[in-house]
């Protein structure tokens, strides 16, 4: 009876250990997806345009926000619309730089998580270690985050951190066609994903942005 007890023990222990490992690999997955409506560089005015169909959004909720904290807020309400936020653990975050916030620490980014994307999990954009690399490194992601070329805005360079090659829509308050900022291109797989080209893009051009889990 002893030894029966002692083995049943043993199988539950393995069990709860094997769902620990279980929960900890899932919850180093994480989503990513591209808007499917775009804005101008002034994204703190919240003007987003083409959501989609049905959702609710008005331009007034940024009132006292930055421009960073609105585009957070709107990847939050796609993200819930399209299902992709299932619970309240599941919060999306902007890729996007201005002169106080980095891209890499707007989504909370860890060299451990594994980035996939948001519409289809089985597809993985970069293994752990891979979104981010040094300057002058090669960017090699498993996959694009998405196969339409879509523009992005990003205001970020390869590393994670602001571009500072162009003026930044005064942090991302203009849509000026006399300033530019960074954008990425959405099916790329190289250094494009986030930064097509350090001339940047207008302001007054209208671009999607990249919403990832955090």
């Amino acid at each position: 009876m002893y030894k029966q007890a002692f083995s049943l023990i043993l199988v539950t222990i393995f069990t709860a250990a094997c769902h620990s490992s279980d929960d900890s690999s899932s919850s180093n997955i994480k989503e990513v997806f591209v808007t499917q409506a775009s804005i101008t560089g002034d994204i703190t005015g919240g003007d987003f345009t083409n959501y989609p169909q049905g959702m609710v959004w008005e331009a007034t909720i940024c009132a006292d926000l930055t421009a960073i904290e609105c585009a957070n807020l709107y990847c939050q309400r796609e993200a819930e619309y399209r299902n992709y936020s299932t619970s309240p653990a599941n919060l999306f975050s902007a890729w996007l730089s201005d002169s106080t916030v980095n891209a890499k620490d707007n989504i909370r980014y860890s060299s451990d998580n594994q980035y996939v994307r948001a519409i289809d999990n089985s597809v993985v954009i970069a293994q752990p270690g891979s979104l981010i690399v040094s300057s002058g490194q090669p960017v090699n992601l498993s996959n694009a985050v998405n196969n339409t070329d879509y523009s992005v805005w990003t205001g970020t360079g390869i590393n994670g951190t602001i571009s500072l090659d162009v003026a930044g829509c005064n942090n991302w308050t203009e849509s000026s066609s006399a300033t530019n900022n960074i954008q990425g291109q959405s099916n790329a797989d190289n250094d494009a994903w986030t930064l097509v080209s350090t001339a940047g893009s207008t302001c007054s051009s209208s671009a999607r942005i990249y919403c990832f889990e955090r």
